[in-house]
């Protein structure tokens, strides 16, 4: 049977595992809305690309419609570029969020595991002690 302090270790060490998939569910979130975000960062700076590269005669529409289409992707392509810096933080910060939840979970391990070897370790030292004691002859006393 397992001694209290035992099983607390045991199970805050549960709950750590739990607060570990958790922050590393969120950690794989961010991720993935950072790539989607420097996908998105690709794909505008290639139209900025296409609009820039324009040449040959144009209207004055045209000129206006392009000014217009490249302030607005300027414009995207800076809110994407900001968000991508914010994830970066985000994802620095949830990768020392996740280190610290792991190393509690180990400790609590680490501290049932002590808990449990000294437990057996008592119990034998017991045992032990009730076995009758043997001289050198190997009689008992």
């Amino acid at each position: 049977m397992a001694r209290p302090r035992e099983k607390l270790f045991q199970k805050f060490a549960l709950k750590q595992r739990l607060e570990v998939m958790r922050k590393s569910r969120a950690l794989s979130v961010l991720n993935e809305e950072l790539q989607k975000t420097e996908t998105l960062c690709g794909q505008l700076d290639d139209i900025l690309k296409d609009i820039m590269t324009r040449t040959g005669e144009q209207s004055v529409a045209s000129l206006r419609a392009d000014s217009w289409y490249r302030t607005n992707v300027l414009e995207q392509l800076k809110t994407l570029e900001n968000r991508s810096q914010f994830l970066r933080t985000e994802i620095d910060d949830a990768n020392v969020d996740l280190a610290k939840a792991r190393r509690k979970e180990e400790r609590a391990q680490e501290a049932a595991r002590d808990h449990k070897r000294l437990r057996l370790e008592k119990t034998e030292q017991k045992r032990e002690s009730e076995l009758p004691l043997r001289n050198s002859r190997g009689m008992i006393n």
